[in-house]
């Protein structure tokens, strides 16, 4: 808001030609000293009125910038709770909620829902090896070879230490196999970024799969359903537990459900 668009501009020119007014007027005039004094006060009234404009409008912005600089920040705390700081990715709890939303909306379309669960084999030899420092290195690079090879509606989450887990919407039991294996071969001929350690790490993954039902299902609470993102966490681990059984640097794929 300006000043002067509030009229000050108008008076302004009421004062001005008042002046000229009384200059133009006898000097002798009884009532010329007072209606001089008037007209001063009235003056400074105005010149303050219009820096109290001025001050508000100074205020009205800061208060705009602090609501903007407050917003960012309520934006990058959602984030930052939502983040593994280590790698970028989504925390366990972000993961869950996503994974809650992704597996109802599958249930209400009848679409496929697939998870995978990866691990780094061999992890604690790399920290007992190369120290806590090069296996973070790794686990960074664990999470950009997800990131890169996987597709963007995927969703990537570390879910504690070096295990990992993705989301994968609308990707039946081939599609999703067919993603883990390009996931563990892209690791397998991973290399470190400058700067970092060269350090060789591979991964064991478990496929667990929702396939739609015959028809889509109404819409209902995650709660509610049969086989929730558990069930399918567990069928992962099933999977990448055999998967290190049979030799670790493997894909294997759970049962149907």
């Amino acid at each position: 808001m300006n000043a002067f668009a509030l009229g000050f501009h108008e008076e302004e020119q009421v004062i001005a030609r008042a002046r000229v007014c009384l200059d133009a007027q006898d000097r002798d005039c009884v009532l010329r000293g007072e209606f001089a004094l008037l007209l001063g006060e009235y003056e400074k009234l105005l010149r303050q009125s219009m820096r109290l404009v001025r001050m508000g409008d100074r205020m009205h912005q800061q208060l705009a910038d602090l609501n903007a600089a407050l917003r960012r920040k309520q934006e990058d705390l959602t984030r930052l709770a939502a983040t593994d700081m280590l790698t970028g990715l989504c925390n366990r709890r972000a993961f869950m909620e996503a994974a809650q939303q992704a597996l109802s909306r599958a249930r209400r379309q009848g679409a496929p829902l697939s998870l995978l669960l990866i691990d780094a084999d061999e992890f604690k030899r790399v920290n007992d090896t190369h120290g806590h420092a090069v296996g973070d290195e790794v686990l960074r690079r664990i999470a950009r070879t997800a990131r890169e090879t996987l597709r963007a509606e995927d969703v990537v989450a570390r879910i504690g230490g070096e295990e990992f887990t993705a989301l994968l919407p609308d990707a039946g039991p081939e599609q999703a196999a067919q993603a883990a294996e390009r996931l563990r071969a892209a690791m397998e001929r991973s290399r470190p970024a400058p700067g970092e350690t060269a350090v060789a790490c591979t991964l064991s993954i478990g496929v667990a799969c929702l396939e739609p039902p015959p028809a889509a299902v109404p819409d209902v609470s995650p709660d509610a359903l049969p086989d929730g993102v558990e069930a399918l966490l567990r069928a992962a681990d099933e999977a990448l537990y055999a998967a290190k059984a049979s030799g670790r640097n493997r894909v294997f794929l759970a049962p149907g459900r």
